[in-house]
C-alpha cells in the first residue's frame, strides 16, 4: 500500500537526470540497474551522489521502519509541455526491515499486507487482483506482489508489481506501474537484466 501511495503521487518529485545506468549501495551490497529506453530518471541517488534523499513522510499501514532511502524513480518520456509519464513509472527505495521481528518472514509479512488491501479496497468498492509470487534476480529470490486494476466506467486498467528483498537487515523495493504491454516488457527486462555484487 505504501508503494502505490508514492507511485501514485510520484508527480509531486522532481526530474534528476537523464543518464540510463546507474549503481546503487545498500548498505555493502551495489547494485547495477539502467531504466528502460526513453525513461528518465526524476529522482536519482546512484553511488557517489550528493543528493541522497532520507524520505520519512511516507506512513505505512502496518510497522516499517520511519526511514525510508530513495534510490530512483523513473518514467516514461513524453513529447509536449508534460515531460513524462504518471502511469509507466519504476521506483526503488529501501528501509529497515525491522517486520521481520513481528511477522518472521518477509512472506508472512506480505501475506498480511495483503489482507490488509484487501480490506481496504473492499470499503472503497473495488476489487483488484492481488496476488503473490517469487522469481529469483541476479540469484537473489524476490517475493513479488502484483495489483491489477481495472475501472470499469473509463475501461482504464493498469498494473502495479512490487518486487522485495532482504539485503543486509534492509527491505529493497523495487516497483513498477505500467498500463500496456510494450512498457511491461521494458520495465520488466529492465529488472530482470539488473545486477547484484559486493
Amino acid at each position: 500500500m505504501k508503494h502505490l501511495i508514492i507511485l501514485i503521487s510520484i508527480s509531486l518529485l522532481s526530474f534528476c537526470k537523464k543518464d540510463s545506468s546507474e549503481t546503487y549501495m545498500i548498505n555493502e551490497t551495489k547494485w547495477q540497474y539502467s531504466i528502460p529506453e526513453n525513461y528518465i530518471f526524476r529522482v536519482n541517488n546512484p553511488i557517489n551522489s550528493n543528493n541522497s534523499k532520507k524520505e520519512n513522510h511516507f506512513e505505512n499501514p502496518e510497522d516499517m521502519s520511519e526511514n525510508q532511502y530513495i534510490l530512483f524513480t523513473a518514467s516514461k518520456k513524453l513529447e509536449g509541455l508534460k515531460k513524462w509519464s504518471d502511469s509507466n513509472l519504476v521506483m526503488a527505495t529501501y528501509t529497515k526491515a525491522k517486520f521481520i521481528k513481528k511477522y518472521g518472514s518477509l512472506k508472512k509479512y506480505l501475506s498480511k499486507n495483503k489482507e490488509f488491501l484487501d480490506k481496504t479496497y473492499l470499503k472503497e468498492k473495488s476489487k483488484p487482483e492481488i496476488l503473490i509470487s517469487e522469481i529469483n534476480i541476479a540469484d537473489r529470490k524476490f517475493d513479488v506482489m502484483t495489483q491489477n486494476f481495472l475501472n470499469f466506467q473509463n475501461k482504464f486498467t493498469f498494473t502495479s508489481v512490487t518486487y522485495h528483498t532482504i539485503i543486509e537487515n534492509e527491505l529493497l523495493e523495487i516497483s513498477i506501474l505500467y498500463n500496456n504491454d510494450e512498457d511491461k516488457e521494458k520495465l520488466l527486462k529492465t529488472i530482470e537484466n539488473s545486477k547484484f555484487y559486493r
